[in-house]
């Protein structure tokens, strides 16, 4: 293949081989710059105004706060990975004469610094919009007080949900890998598949030797409902099963996003979970949409569990 001249110097820095994600996103920016009508360099970055990160991208990333500070918190989170591309990043900047930092604040946001994507370089980020959002983004007031009584808590809320997920995590730990590869497979935050594990079957600690629910209606970690679904998928802790039932929330997710067009993704997400558990005709406006699911919690409780899996792993 014949390269640029841009390109070519980029691929001859430094000797070594570059990573993928790392050579399309410093190329893409290269091809950018060779279309300019600038000449010389592009100003300095520290003179550039800025309000910083929106709520929406540091609810994402965890944070309970937003603007400039949100933004230099998510990049100090990249930064040991960063160092490791930082002579190659300062290489690329300086034959194009670009600022390294403005690179590196474009691979914080596009990839975490590689965090974000697989193996071979390519995108795996849930917050993208063919997914359905990064949980982290969505608002919960977690498990009902009901719920929570239930579990022999005497407090309510999303702490009652954290510490229930918690007492299920070295169970749930067992089948982390089968987890995120249904989740992967389908395009949905392992974090949720977790979320609802923990509030269907407690980790399987719920169920009967064989995958049932006492009643015998509910089947497998997922709990998915033969009166519902006759042709259940087995073994009941496998990850055809897990499949399944991700296949049966994303049906939900996608049938709420129809039903709500105007809705934000991550209102749609917590429909789908809220409709996993009741139904999408349940689910009539986004404050009351727990209403009629068990102990009227359902989508809250499981979003906070979620939350939880997602800073231990999934």
């Amino acid at each position: 293949m014949e390269y640029s001249p841009v390109v070519r110097d980029f691929l001859l820095c430094s000797g070594t081989t570059i990573p993928m994600y790392l050579t399309l996103i410093i190329l893409g920016l290269a091809a950018l710059i060779d279309t300019s009508n600038q000449s010389g360099c592009y100003g300095d970055i520290n003179r550039v105004d800025s309000t910083g990160a929106s709520c929406q991208t540091a609810k994402a990333e965890g944070l309970k706060y937003c603007g400039v500070p949100a933004s230099q918190k998510i990049a100090e989170k990249d930064l040991t990975r960063m160092n490791k591309y930082k002579d190659i990043i300062k290489s690329a900047g300086r034959k194009q004469c670009v600022d390294p930092a403005v690179i590196a604040g474009i691979i914080s946001r596009e990839s975490h610094a590689g965090a974000a994507l697989d193996a071979n370089g390519w995108d795996t980020s849930f917050s993208q919009s063919r997914c359905y959002r990064n949980i982290n983004g969505v608002d919960t007031t977690g498990a009902s007080c009901q719920t929570a009584r239930s579990e022999g808590l005497i407090y309510c809320g999303v702490p009652a949900s954290q510490k229930i997920a918690e007492r299920d995590l070295t169970r749930m730990n067992k089948y982390k890998g089968i987890i995120k590869s249904a989740g992967r497979k389908l395009c949905v935050d392992p974090a949720v598949i977790a979320g609802i594990i923990s509030r269907e079957s407690h980790a399987g600690a719920a169920l009967t030797h064989d995958g049932w629910d006492e009643r015998r209606n509910g089947f497998g970690l997922m709990q998915i409902d033969r009166r519902s679904y006759p042709q259940l998928t087995r073994p009941w802790n496998s990850e055809a099963h897990l499949i399944q039932g991700t296949q049966i929330l994303v049906k939900m997710i996608t049938t709420i996003q129809r039903k709500f067009p105007r809705w934000t993704k991550e209102q749609q997400l917590k429909g789908g979970i809220s409709a996993y558990n009741a139904g999408p005709r349940n689910v009539q406006t986004y404050a009351d949409m727990d209403i009629g699911t068990t102990h009227n919690d359902y989508a809250n409780d499981v979003v906070a569990r979620a939350q939880f899996y997602k800073k231990n792993g999934y």
